[in-house]
């Protein structure tokens, strides 16, 4: 189960990481009002997280400490959305919430899967 979340994981980063850097303009619209520049610096970092995914996917008997990262990163991007929701800041619209809203509950939930199959009473082995 483990595994198959984090390909999920990765084929959703590749797929808005390729959208955000091909079509930043199409997403900066989409979102709101955000930096036509972050958009492209977040859909940069969404591909070589979309390549660590893959690896971590095809690693995953091997260790669990390293998922500990993804989890990180999943709940820091929770917490940065509901930042921008609140503060009313990039992220403008009703679409754009709702589309936000969406995203970051999948991304929660997976974060909740991965700690749930992947590193939920285990102790961290060394990578």
């Amino acid at each position: 189960m483990l595994q198959l979340l984090l390909l999920i994981n990765c084929i959703s980063c590749a797929i808005f990481g390729a959208f955000f850097v091909l079509f930043s303009a199409t997403a900066v619209s989409m979102i709101g009002d955000p930096p036509q520049i972050l958009v492209i610096l977040t859909g940069v970092t969404f591909l070589f997280n979309a390549i660590l995914l893959g690896i971590a996917a095809a690693r995953v008997n091997n260790y669990t400490t390293s998922i500990g990262y993804f989890i990180a990163g999943e709940v820091i991007w929770f917490l940065i959305t509901l930042e921008l929701l609140a503060s009313g800041l990039w992220i403008v619209g009703t679409a754009a919430i709702t589309l936000d809203i969406l995203i970051a509950a999948l991304l929660g939930l997976l974060g909740f899967g991965k700690w749930f199959y992947g590193i939920r009473g285990k102790q961290p082995l060394s990578d």
